[in-house]
């Protein structure tokens, strides 16, 4: 377990959310001394952040971005 620089790289992906298949740019990590994808738990959250505010724009409802607290 050492720390390695690493590369993102914009990958389009599918996935189902709750019957529908939905399509969304995810990030990924990959190792620029190996090239093997790293999972990063921050960058895997947005992934998982963007996927389903995608699904959410797509039936018309409330995504991330829209809700603002005061």
């Amino acid at each position: 377990d050492k720390d390695v620089s690493y590369t993102i790289k914009y990958i389009s992906e599918k996935r189902v959310i709750k019957g529908k298949e939905i399509t969304y740019d995810a990030e990924h990590a990959y190792c620029n001394e190996c090239g093997e994808f790293l999972f990063i738990y921050e960058i895997e959250r947005k992934n998982q952040i963007k996927a389903f505010d995608e699904y959410k724009y797509l039936n018309n409802l409330l995504t991330s971005d829209s809700v603002y607290l005061k």
